[in-house]
Parts: C-alpha cells; structure tokens; sequence
C-alpha cells in the first residue's frame, strides 16, 4: 500500500529538465516532427510571407521554443528580415541548445543570418505572475521593447488562464501602424480565450 501511495505522488511530481527533455524527443521521433514539416512550418511560413512582404524588418517573441526555433526552418527571405528575437525558455537543458543552435559552425549557416544583435534567451517562464517587478518583464514591458510577433508554438497548455497570457502578449506587441501578431499553435481542439476572437 505504501508502494502505491509513493507512486501516485510521485506521478504528480513536475518533471525535470531531463524528463521533459527526453519526453520530447520520444514525441519528435513519433509524429512529432511530421506535424511541425506537415502543418506548423508551411502554415507560419504563409502567415510570415504575407506579413514581412512590405516591411524592411521584424521582430520576435517566441515563447517556449525548446532546443531549437520554428523560425529556422522558415524561407530564406523571411529569415533575412528578421533583425531581433528574444524567446522565454524556462528549461535549463532546451535553453542553452538553443543559444548553441544560434551560434553557426563551418557547417551550418546561421539560422536568423541578419540579427542587429545577440539573440536574448530568458531561461524563464513566461506567465501572468512574474510580469510585474521582473528585470526581464521591466525591459520588456517597460524599456521599449516590443516585437512585431509573438509566437506560442505547442508552448500554451500548461499556461493558466491563458486569456490572461494573452493579455500579457498583447502589451508586448509594436504599436506600428501596420500592425502585429500573436501566434498560436496547438493541438486540435477549441481553444477558450474568454473573449478574444482568433483569426
């Protein structure tokens, strides 16, 4: 009995970087990696074609990428107007993959090839909570930094309320004349935004 209880409790247990991070690449090998070649690339790089084509450069804001960014695998001229990315990543393992992924070898080109400055990883969760009173969230949301998308791939499920997180977003959108987007990317299903209308 005591065997069972320990178990149920650990089960609830949050999973460590390690844990997470070996979950993940199981899914990726499974139909993973389909689903991001079959539908999250073509369709984001659809929406980032149209977007870019009549500005001279973006910026983005990508929450929870993991150990590599969506952004690297969009076409080339969408790539090249990208002049800033930041992203929240609050797993220590998938964070410091990704800083290494943004650095090219002989080998490989740069993923983001005309960024104006080092690409701003913040091994942190992005959440309602720590918005106020956070040196990231203060330079942010109160330095002038802004970004012309914000991009949620497969990173929102575990955010509550996730209206609140999106309000949260919405502060960190540029006010350009031109506009701004928030990205969303989840599993099938109705996602409940209580009260925003998603396009």
């Amino acid at each position: 009995m005591q065997e069972v209880a320990a178990t149920m409790s650990s089960s609830t247990q949050p999973l460590s970087d390690t844990q997470y991070r070996d979950g993940f690449e199981i899914l990726l090998r499974e139909s993973g990696w389909d689903t991001y070649q079959e539908f999250i690339i073509p369709q984001l790089s659809q929406l980032l074609s149209s977007f870019v084509q009549w500005r001279i450069d973006i910026s983005i804001l990508e929450i929870g990428p993991g150990q590599k960014s969506v952004c690297g695998y969009l076409p080339r001229n969408v790539r090249q107007k990208v002049r800033k990315y930041s992203a929240f990543e609050p797993n220590s393992l998938f964070a410091t993959s990704l800083e290494e992924w943004f650095r090219p070898t002989i080998k490989t080109e740069y993923p983001l090839p005309c960024l104006e400055s080092e690409p701003k990883i913040y091994e942190t969760r992005f959440s309602v909570d720590s918005q106020m009173g956070s040196g990231i969230y203060t330079e942010t949301t109160h330095g002038g930094e802004k970004f012309d998308v914000i991009l949620f791939c497969h990173s929102i499920y575990s955010m509550k309320p996730k209206h609140k997180i999106i309000e949260v977003a919405l502060k960190l959108l540029a006010e350009r004349a031109d506009g701004g987007m928030i990205i969303v990317f989840h599993r099938d299903g109705t996602s409940h935004l209580d009260g925003f209308v998603c396009h």
